[in-house]
């Protein structure tokens, strides 16, 4: 029975005591690292450190944008009407003078016909005056009577048409006022998610410092595999905090976009209703100055000869008024065609055949894409690195990261006072139409290698919400948290400003989170002994190395 069952109970056994011998050795690993953590058992906790120190930094500007760009055509009507044809969709190619869409011309065509019937009565009336040139003097009192009659009816018309048009103008001005308040909201929304953006950024670059930091003890021994795992999975997921974040900023640019669209169609309508009200109060005018004038011809009795000279001047001014506004409906006829007025590409198509079409809205959007604008943004602390005519490598999203090169057209001379950025125009050739306006993109500006007096390794610096700070070792071994100012810094290394002197002793790792009078000890007697400063042979900013 004993040996039947033995090649069960050896193994287990066996088993058993690897699992004791795992539990211990895992049990004595923690109490070495915790011991590590408390610096040997003592009040004063372990950390590694740097001595500040000069260095050569090679400097590089690098900054986001996107593309643009520099022609961009709206076409819209002048008069509402059904769209009959629209031959192109987004993606296709136009060539300037191409008719790309036809409105119905029939309103077009009734406004001419309109103005043609008003010239032709105007000419007749012209034609008639002539003809009497020398009325009766029975007929005098008749002509004074039905040319008073005629004048208040104008003089009437003229005070409606006024009413009529400032009540057009005060609606469409609210109209105005409630598209820019709704920019205006678009915009926060957008200075929010340029926020939010910032902050998650800042959250993922801390991340990846303890990323860094775990990894290092990780190898380190002083912290386990699941601690780094930890570190590693907080930091992919706030690289799709991120990505949202970036989502979130486009979305809210696309919504300024179409708020500022909006706004620029109500204004459209204003200016359109303000030059319409005008020709209208215009006309009723004309009307009225010509009923004065035919009642003053009526009006002078026996000398009528300079009356109907008047008379003759008033229906030969009204025969040109007409005569204008036939020439102005003949040019709304003929735009009922729209045609490009460059050659591009179509980039937006916001109705279709049989929608109807009103003015101001655009029908078809078209852009030029030969060569397009990078814009972007750097801090006025950089302006004085470039210059117009400079070359800048781009490597651009949505192309397989590819990098491409342009150079600097134009530069902002004024910095935004709110985010003392100043921005740039980058031209960028384009042939093969593979870049599209909107794409995102990052450009690198290589820029000469500069000496700094004080400079630290980047995980020395601690970035907080409205200041950013570093863990100073005083003479006394205790910790002094100091705000410092950066300068220009590198993949590895950063100027400080200020806030740091050189030979000071800063906290680079800590096992622990620091604040002002903490006890800590360096891990090696190396910054007790000091570093000699950098000589500038070579490129040098994180000092030396304190290492436990």
């Amino acid at each position: 029975m004993l040996r039947r069952y033995a090649w069960i109970l050896v193994p287990l056994v066996v088993l058993g005591g690897l699992i004791g011998w795992r539990v211990k050795t895992k049990t004595g690993t923690d109490q070495q690292l915790k011991g590590g953590m408390r610096g040997g058992g003592g009040k004063a906790q372990s950390v590694e450190a740097v001595v500040a120190g000069p260095a050569t930094i090679a400097g590089t500007i690098i900054a986001a944008g996107s593309l643009d760009s520099p022609y961009k055509v709206q076409l819209a009507p002048r008069t509402a009407g059904k769209i009959l044809s629209l031959s192109v969709r987004e993606g296709d190619a136009v060539t300037a003078g191409q008719t790309l869409v036809k409105i119905d011309p029939a309103t077009a065509i009734a406004g001419l016909n309109q103005a043609e019937a008003n010239l032709a009565q105007a000419q007749a009336r012209l034609a008639q005056a002539k003809i009497e040139a020398a009325p009766t003097s029975a007929s005098v009192s008749g002509q004074i009577d039905q040319q008073g009659a005629a004048l208040k009816s104008s003089q009437a018309e003229l005070t409606q048409t006024q009413k009529t048009v400032d009540a057009n103008i005060s609606s469409l001005t609210s109209a105005v006022s409630d598209a820019q308040a709704k920019v205006d909201t678009a915009q926060a929304s957008l200075t929010t998610a340029n926020a939010n953006l910032a902050k998650e950024r800042a959250t993922r670059e801390n991340l990846k410092i303890k990323a860094d930091r775990a990894k290092e003890l990780l190898d380190q021994g002083y912290i386990a595999q699941k601690d780094w795992e930890d570190a590693t999975t907080a930091l992919d997921v706030q690289d799709k905090q991120v990505q949202i974040a970036v989502a979130n900023v486009a979305s809210a640019k696309l919504a300024v976009q179409t708020a500022k669209n909006q706004s620029t169609q109500a204004q459209t309508q204003l200016d359109i209703a303000k030059t319409k009200g005008k020709a209208d109060i215009a006309a009723a005018k004309a009307k009225v100055n010509q009923s004065q004038s035919s009642l003053a011809v009526a009006k002078a009795n026996k000398a009528m000869n300079p009356a109907y000279d008047e008379n003759i001047k008033a229906l030969s001014a009204a025969v040109a008024v007409t005569q204008a506004q036939v020439a102005q409906a003949r040019v709304l006829v003929s735009e009922t065609d729209l045609k490009s007025s460059i050659n591009g590409v179509v980039t937006a198509r916001n109705a279709d055949e049989g929608a109807l079409a009103s003015p101001g809205n655009p029908v078809l959007v078209i852009q030029s894409l030969d060569w397009l604008f990078f814009v972007a943004s750097i801090p006025v602390e950089q302006g004085d690195k470039v210059h117009v005519g400079q070359t800048a490598t781009i490597q651009m999203e949505g192309i397989g990261n590819k990098t491409v090169q342009g150079s600097i057209t134009s530069i902002n001379p004024s910095a935004d006072p709110a985010s003392r950025q100043i921005a740039l125009r980058i031209r960028v050739e384009n042939p093969d139409h593979r870049l599209r306006p909107g794409m995102f993109g990052k450009i690198n500006f290589p820029i000469d290698a500069r000496r700094v007096e004080v400079a630290l390794p980047k995980e020395a610096i601690t970035y907080g919400v409205n200041k950013t700070t570093v863990a100073v070792v005083g003479d006394d071994n205790k910790i002094q948290i100091r705000d410092v100012v950066l300068g220009v810094a590198d993949e590895t290394t950063i100027e400080i400003k200020s806030g740091v002197k050189p030979g000071e002793k800063v906290v680079t790792l800590s096992y622990n989170p620091l604040k002002d009078g903490t006890e800590v000890k360096i891990g090696s007697d190396k910054a007790d002994k000091g570093d000699k400063p950098d000589d500038g042979s070579k490129k040098q900013g994180r000092g030396k190395r304190e290492s436990s």
